[in-house]
C-alpha cells in the first residue's frame, strides 16, 4: 500500500549544521519531458513533464524513485587527443555523454547535491561532472571566424558538453571546474573573461587551492591560506563563492581543520564539500552514509566508468533516481531509518511500495 509520509527536521547531528548552505533561491533544473524505456536503469524518455506536486501511484511505478541510492561523481582531469593515464581522449570524452545519456543519467551542479536540492528530471539518475586542474582541454575559448566572437572551442570540454545538451536538452551541461592560479585553463590573460563565462552558463567554479598544493603534510594555517587565497582570488575576479573543495593528488591534512571553513586575509570561506580523488560512488545526500568532508567519486577512465557504470547496471536498485523535485525526498517504504535527519530539514519524505501484492 502506498504511503505518504512528511517528516520534519527531528534532531541535528554534531557539527552537521555548517555543511547546511542556504536555500538556493532559483533552481535552473526544470522537470524535462522523458521517453517511454526500462524503469530499472532510469531510462524514462517521452513521458509528460511532472507537474509540481506530488507523484502519483501510476508515476511512482513508471519513475520508480529512488533517493537514497548512490550518485556518480566521475572526475576528469586532461582533454586531448590521445587517452591517458590521467588524460581522457576527446572522442571518448564525446562517447561518456552518449553512454550517460543512453543509461538516464541527467547532469546535475555538485552545489545542488551537496545542498541536497536534487531535481533531475523524474526516473532519470543525476550525474555530476568534475575536472580537476583546469587545463585548456577542459575549457578554452576561441574567436569566430564569422563575427570574432569569443566563444567556447568546440573540441574542449565546454564546447562539447554544450554542443551535446542542444540535442539532448533533458542532460543538461552542469559541471564543476576545480581550478587553481596563476593561470587557469592555461590563459592567464583572461582569467576574468572564461570564469565568469562558466558561471554566467550554469557551471561552477570548485577550489583545488591556489597553488595546487599537495595538503596531506600542510599545517593549518597553510591549509587555510592554500584554501582561502584561492576563494579570495575568485571572489575578487567575479564575486563568485567557491563551495567545494578537491584535494590535489588526494592529499588530505592530518586533520580537517580549515576544510569546511576558515577565513585568509580578513575573508571567510566555506566548503560544503570536500572531495576525494577516485574511489566509488557517492552515496544519496540524504543518507546516513553522507559524509561532506570525505566524498568519494569516480575516476573518468575506461576501467572505472565500465566498473562503475556496470555495476549500476547488474544492481539498478543502488542507484539515484529522481522523483523530479527538490522538495521532497522518495524512497522506498521501510528504508526512513537510513535518512539522516539533519539532512532532510524542511523536505518532505516520501514513501512507497511497488510489491505485487501492492494496491
Amino acid at each position: 500500500m502506498l504511503m505518504l509520509v512528511a517528516v520534519g527536521f527531528l534532531l541535528y547531528k554534531a557539527g552537521y549544521e555548517r555543511f547546511l548552505g542556504p536555500t538556493n533561491p532559483g533552481n535552473p533544473h526544470e522537470n524535462e519531458p522523458v521517453e517511454a524505456g526500462d524503469p530499472d536503469k532510469g531510462d524514462m524518455g517521452g513521458q509528460p513533464e511532472v507537474p509540481d506536486e506530488d507523484l502519483t501511484e501510476e508515476q511512482l511505478a513508471l519513475f520508480r524513485p529512488n533517493e537514497l541510492g548512490k550518485i556518480p561523481i566521475i572526475m576528469y582531469h586532461a582533454i586531448g587527443d590521445t587517452e591517458g593515464e590521467w588524460q581522457r581522449s576527446r572522442d571518448n570524452f564525446r562517447a561518456d555523454l552518449q553512454r550517460f545519456y543512453d543509461l538516464g543519467y541527467s547532469l546535475i551542479p555538485l552545489n545542488d547535491y551537496l545542498r541536497g536540492q536534487i531535481s533531475a528530471p523524474a526516473g532519470r539518475a543525476p550525474l555530476i561532472l568534475t575536472f580537476d586542474d583546469a587545463t585548456a582541454g577542459q575549457f578554452n575559448m576561441i574567436q569566430s571566424e564569422t563575427d570574432g566572437e569569443w566563444i567556447p572551442d568546440p573540441d574542449s570540454a565546454v564546447g562539447m558538453l554544450l554542443e551535446f545538451e542542444r540535442s539532448h536538452p533533458e542532460f543538461g551541461h552542469a559541471a564543476t571546474f576545480f581550478i587553481d592560479f596563476p593561470a587557469p585553463f592555461g590563459d592567464s590573460k583572461r582569467v576574468e573573461e572564461n570564469l565568469t563565462f562558466l558561471i554566467e552558463n550554469g557551471m561552477e567554479i570548485g577550489n583545488h587551492t591556489y597553488n595546487h598544493k599537495n595538503l596531506q603534510s600542510a599545517s593549518t594555517d597553510v591549509v587555510v591560506q592554500e584554501i582561502g587565497s584561492l576563494a579570495n582570488k575568485v571572489r575578487e575576479l567575479c564575486e563568485y563563492e567557491t563551495l567545494s573543495l578537491a584535494l590535489p593528488y588526494g592529499g588530505y591534512p592530518k586533520t580537517d581543520d580549515g576544510l569546511a571553513s576558515g577565513e585568509w586575509e580578513g575573508q571567510p570561506y566555506t566548503n560544503l564539500g570536500v572531495l576525494l580523488v577516485g574511489a566509488e560512488p557517492a552515496p544519496s545526500p540524504y543518507s546516513s552514509k553522507f559524509s561532506p568532508l570525505a566524498i568519494p567519486r569516480i575516476r573518468g577512465s575506461q576501467e572505472e566508468l565500465d566498473k562503475w557504470l556496470g555495476n549500476f547496471e547488474r544492481y539498478p536498485e543502488t542507484r539515484f533516481v529522481s522523483d523530479g523535485q527538490a522538495s521532497t525526498v522518495t524512497i522506498r517504504e521501510g528504508e526512513q531509518d537510513k535518512l539522516d535527519p539533519s539532512r532532510i530539514e524542511g523536505l518532505k519524505v516520501v514513501t512507497y511500495d511497488l510489491s505485487p501484492t501492492s494496491k
